[in-house]
């Protein structure tokens, strides 16, 4: 790696869709892989149907949500945040799924 050469992270949400924030990313971690960079992307899902073009060519590493599993699978990040901002302490603690 030389001195100009940079190691690239890039974080991004579940790639469900084709859509234009994950084509977005994509297109950015192939183009900077092309200048040299060394490019990776964290994300914690991918429906592999969406830019198989792409996934090919940048290195993918998908962590699943810490709650995968536990909770409804209805249930997104942003669906559980929105109930969380809209739920009591005391309403949280009686959620079933979430006791262990």
């Amino acid at each position: 790696m030389s001195e100009n050469t940079m190691r690239i992270a890039m974080i991004h949400t579940p790639f469900r869709a084709r859509s234009g924030g994950e084509r977005q990313i994509l297109r950015l971690a192939i183009e900077l892989q092309s200048m040299g960079h060394e490019v990776e992307i964290f994300t914690n899902g991918i429906n592999e149907g969406t830019y198989p073009e792409f996934f090919e060519e940048v290195k993918i590493n998908v962590i699943p949500y810490p709650l995968a599993g536990i909770l409804p699978s209805a249930w997104t990040p942003q669906t559980i945040f929105s109930k969380i901002r809209q739920t009591s302490h005391k309403e949280v603690e009686s959620i079933s799924c979430l006791k262990k």
